[in-house]
């Protein structure tokens, strides 16, 4: 057997109300959407509250969050993944296995900040207590070399010459 609501595809609202919710569930007729805990939906399916899913959850179009994620385990995606704040992105590109920063945006690790990296729109920088326990392999050419910073603030190209001598021009 089957219940059916507005048999007549007619601008007809339905609702279901619990003890303390009065639409437990809304189904709005005139825009085929249906709230749960809304009585205004803005999508296909609005929820205004928790919403747990036990198993797996499959989105084959665009899946927006706006107030946050909280991954307790595995995210698996076929595609890339846009991560948006207010004026800096985070993206995984697919096509090349890029993690990609938006000049800003930073990836930060340890509780203070232990190592930072970013761009500042112009240059990248690697902050925090660095210390490396294998080769840094910086640049090819003459024009590009390691800038060190002295105590005074002055910055300085550190280069590498073909026949292993070093000089350092301010910059």
């Amino acid at each position: 057997d089957t219940l059916v609501v507005n048999d007549g595809g007619n601008n007809c609202d339905f609702r279901v109300e619990g003890l303390n919710d009065e639409n437990l569930i809304f189904s709005d007729g005139g825009t085929d959407r249906v709230g749960i805990g809304s009585s205004v939906p803005t999508a296909k399916l609005d929820v205004d509250g928790t919403f747990n899913v036990g198993g797996t959850l499959n989105a084959t179009g665009i899946a927006t969050f706006r107030n946050g994620v909280n991954l307790l385990g595995l995210l698996h995606t076929n595609d890339n993944v846009n991560f948006t704040g207010d004026a800096y992105n985070l993206s995984w590109d697919k096509s090349d296995n890029a993690l990609e920063f938006t000049d800003n945006a930073k990836a930060t690790f340890g509780a203070g900040n232990d190592l930072e990296i970013h761009s500042n729109g112009t240059t990248g920088v690697v902050g925090g207590a660095v210390s490396f326990t294998s080769d840094i392999t910086v640049g090819v050419s003459t024009a590009q070399g390691l800038i060190l910073t002295s105590p005074n603030g002055t910055n300085y190209r550190l280069i590498v010459a073909d026949d292993g001598t070093l000089s350092t021009t301010a910059v």
